[in-house]
């Protein structure tokens, strides 16, 4: 299978990846779930649920926020995503 398509040119956040923060955080992908309060616009149905690295805290962020800029930069960038998993194709 191949790798979801990106959101605005960008890869799509998995179960697995590890992302870096613009901060400089990293920051591990535990899911990603669809927000069925807001099922009525695409780029709002995905929330990110992501916890840092080396921490118990855990996070959840809009799809859509998790990916955009601040101040000109990515909020997050794919920092690694382990071999296979483009094989978790959302639907």
């Amino acid at each position: 299978m191949s790798d979801p398509q990106p959101f605005d040119g960008k890869p799509v956040p998995l179960r697995g990846d590890v992302w870096r923060h613009y901060k400089g955080g990293h920051y591990v992908v535990l899911a990603v779930a669809v927000d069925v309060n807001n099922p009525s616009r695409e780029e709002d149905r995905y929330v990110v649920v992501y916890r840092a690295i080396g921490s118990s805290q855990i996070f959840a962020r809009a799809e859509a926020e998790f990916l955009e800029d601040v101040d000109g930069s990515p909020r997050f960038t794919l920092d690694y995503r382990r071999e296979g998993v483009g094989d978790q194709v959302r639907t």
